[in-house]
């Protein structure tokens, strides 16, 4: 085989493993989620520094404080949630207690949050407190979602909407980009290909006698 027929299947070769790398690396990221909506507690509107978590089984995935009275999300404070997988069950509690559970979506989406009256004594026990009981009353409305961690209320005074981006909650979620896993991947296959294509090199100069 001739130098110039080698190097057209060297060139051949390295497109087909760029290709098997940059295919790999295209999956689409998991966009996240937004939750807002009124919150209230037996009845009344939720003050000021009430605690709202997303859970994933038992792990806290996301988690916003009240900053308007009976209100959450309403001020870039929205409950942002990830998740690996379109429709995974998100838990919703208010000052740790369960109020509704919610199907992750991609999307923004308005749920109104209607705890029963424990979760105030929840609440006042602890502003920092961990899980708590799993009965109440489910209050919640709308598409179910998945949560990503939202800082406490300390520091959600200091968060800033992105420029350009609308009061709506679709547009503030939308313009957040997902971390795509798929890099890692991108890498191996790429590094694959490369071994493949000096093997292959490896193999044909050996037979053309240059080796």
């Amino acid at each position: 085989m001739s130098i110039k027929n080698i190097l057209k299947l060297l060139i051949l070769c390295i497109v087909l493993a760029s290709s098997i790398g940059i295919a790999s690396a295209e999956a689409p990221p998991t966009l996240p989620m937004g939750l807002y909506g009124d919150v209230k507690i037996g009845g009344s509107p939720a003050p000021k520094d009430t605690k709202i978590e997303g859970k994933i089984g038992s792990t806290v995935v996301a988690t916003t404080y009240v900053i308007n009275s009976g209100k959450y999300g309403d001020n870039s404070n929205y409950l942002g949630i990830s998740a690996p997988n379109e429709g995974d069950d998100v838990d919703l509690y208010v000052n740790g207690v369960f109020v509704t559970t919610v199907k992750y979506n991609g999307k923004s989406t308005g749920v109104d949050l209607n705890a029963p009256e424990k979760a105030t004594s929840a609440g006042t026990s602890g502003s920092s407190g961990g899980s708590g009981s799993s009965e109440g009353s489910v209050g919640g409305s709308g598409d179910v979602i998945k949560p990503t961690t939202t800082a406490p209320q300390s520091a959600v005074n200091s968060i800033q909407s992105e420029p350009g981006v609308t009061a709506t909650k679709e547009n503030t979620v939308a313009a957040t980009k997902a971390t795509s896993t798929s890099e890692p991947a991108f890498n191996f296959y790429t590094i694959l290909g490369v071994f493949a294509v000096i093997a292959v090199i490896g193999i044909l100069l050996k037979k053309s006698g240059k080796i």
